[in-house]
Parts: structure tokens; sequence; C-alpha cells
């Protein structure tokens, strides 16, 4: 199974990075911008929350979308799901590799805009790219990886926790329900 934890303060994309990197779940895990892999996880993770935040998905210099944190990373079979940009334009999946872009807007995404070459997901659960330097949102963690963790949990992918704005610490674990931790 697999912990989230949702931050709602605001950071651009290598923030958010480095602050998922720097969280640790149950006194060793180290956290990841989440990567949604299936349907069935990026339905759990909107069911539960309506996240606005970053992902870890990249865009590289040749317009392949990829997995660039967690356990997908160094394995391109996983990690790259998606080459070009919007369908219309012949963007399309990378083998059956789930994406989940949001092709309903008058913007059909990725848009393969100069510079919108990360990923964020939206309250509905759709994905977008997004200029990653100058643009700020709350982020994603999750921990976990190829292998099982210990989670108290009966479920599939274990428990979301969001993190107030404004709240640089919580004390304690990451809750095991799903909820708001008030900062202490």
């Amino acid at each position: 199974g697999h912990v989230y934890q949702y931050f709602e303060s605001r950071k651009n994309w290598a923030s958010a990075r480095e602050a998922c990197t720097d969280t640790i779940y149950g006194g060793s895990i180290r956290g990841y911008l989440a990567t949604i892999t299936n349907w069935t996880e990026n339905a759990f993770i909107t069911s539960q929350i309506a996240p606005d935040g970053w992902l870890g998905a990249a865009q590289d210099k040749n317009q392949v979308w990829k997995w660039v944190t967690g356990p997908e990373t160094g394995d391109e079979s996983k990690a790259n799901f998606w080459e070009g940009g919007a369908p219309y334009s012949g963007g399309h999946a990378i083998g059956s590799l789930y994406n989940n872009w949001d092709d309903t807007s008058v913007i059909s995404q990725p848009t393969a805009a100069e510079g919108e070459n990360k990923m964020r997901i939206g309250q509905s659960g759709l994905w977008f790219d997004v200029t990653a330097d100058t643009a700020q949102h709350g982020y994603l963690c999750e921990f976990g990886g190829a292998g099982p963790i210990n989670i108290p949990s009966e479920s599939l992918f274990g428990s979301i926790n969001v993190v107030p704005a404004g709240c640089l610490k919580t004390t304690g674990s990451i809750c095991n329900t799903v909820g708001t931790t008030a900062c202490s």
C-alpha cells in the first residue's frame, strides 16, 4: 500500500519535489511527488480530497512525459507514459500506460507549450501541463514504492492526510485516516 500527504502550501515544482523528499513517513520512508499509474489510484486520490497540486511528472526535450519521482523512475517501460502534445495534435499514450490529461476543456492537455513541462493534478483528477518555475501550487507526496509498506488500513492505497497552508511542520506520524492535521 501507499500513503499520501497533500500539502496546501503553495510552492513551485522544484521546491515541492524537495519538500516531499525531505518528508519522512513511519520514521524511515522518504516521500516523493506522487506518481499516478492507474485509474483506481487516481480515483482514490480525488475521492478522498480535491487536490490541486504538483505530481512527479516532467516532459523531456523530446516531448516525452515521464514519472521522474518514485519507483517508476529509471524504468522507461513504467516511467515514460505520454509522447507529444494533445491528442488532436498527434500526442499519444506510450504503450498502454495510464494518463488522465484534461481533454474536456477548450485547451486540451498537454499543450506542448514552451516551458509547460511539469504536471499538476486538478480538483477533478484531470492532469495539466504547467510552467514549473513560476506557477505555485499545493503538492501531493506519496510514500511507498515497488514493495509494500506496513499501513494500518484496509485500503489498497492506504490513506491521505491534508496539511493546511501555513503549516510548516506537523508532529507525530501522518494520520491513518483522511482528515486535516492541525499544526502543533
